[in-house]
């Protein structure tokens, strides 16, 4: 799989309307491989604020 599929298959995966929280407050993240993928990019996003905020 090429970087430019991954990316697409990342970025579709993650786009999401507001009004899909759920009401007890979790995030619907899909199912199977676009799940694995959302969960992916929601770790590197938390990683790279922290890291922000370590080096600011």
């Amino acid at each position: 799989m090429g970087l430019a599929t991954l990316a697409l298959l990342v970025g579709s995966g993650c786009r999401r309307d507001p009004d899909t929280l759920e009401p007890d407050g979790r995030i619907d993240l899909g199912s199977g491989d676009v799940a694995a993928l959302n969960f992916a990019y929601a770790i590197e996003q938390i990683e790279t604020a922290f890291f922000e905020q370590v080096l600011n």
